[in-house]
């Protein structure tokens, strides 16, 4: 493999159609804590969380044999040390040497779900404000409207009695 290819920010598999792993790259080993060279001739659901497994089986191979790819599929792998991985999966059907291969690319996704989880708490926390400064506009009002009261002063500044001529 092109050392580029092998020290790319991403993960690279190429799988076979029976989904055994043919090759893949350090960067994706590293990420599931193993050697490349213990990955080939694996079945791909070996790398891959339990959650993952029915929904790649039940998406992925029919895309690839409808369309020919698969784009931005989200899945967890399974990393040696049990961690769950956190991954978008491109991947492309390729004809090569008679076989039908299939070329995928995992990204790691740990930032963007920490990232997500940071502007759903923003968010809950500005409806959060939001609700409390209508209960202070509401109390600002009532105490307002109190304080006129106490003045002898309409809601529209005039004194009472002269409201009441």
């Amino acid at each position: 493999m092109d050392d580029r290819l092998d020290r790319a920010p991403c993960g690279y598999l190429t799988v076979q159609e029976d989904c055994t792993i043919l090759e893949s790259n350090q960067t994706l080993a590293e990420l599931l804590g193993s050697a490349s060279s213990k990955l080939a001739g694996r079945p791909l659901h070996s790398v891959l969380a339990v959650s993952s497994r029915i929904f790649f089986q039940i998406y992925f191979f029919p895309l690839m044999h409808l369309e020919g790819k698969v784009e931005e599929m989200y899945l967890s792998l399974q990393a040696v040390s049990g961690q769950e991985i956190p991954v978008l999966l491109n991947a492309v059907r390729r004809e090569r040497e008679g076989k039908t291969l299939f070329e995928c690319i995992l990204v790691p996704m740990r930032r963007r779900m920490e990232y997500e989880q940071q502007l759903s708490a923003s968010e809950h926390a500005v409806s959060k404000a939001k609700l409390e400064l209508e209960r202070l506009e509401r109390t600002l009002e009532r105490k307002r409207k109190e304080w006129l009261e106490l003045n002898g002063r309409t809601p529209g500044g005039e004194s009472a009695e002269a409201h009441s001529s």
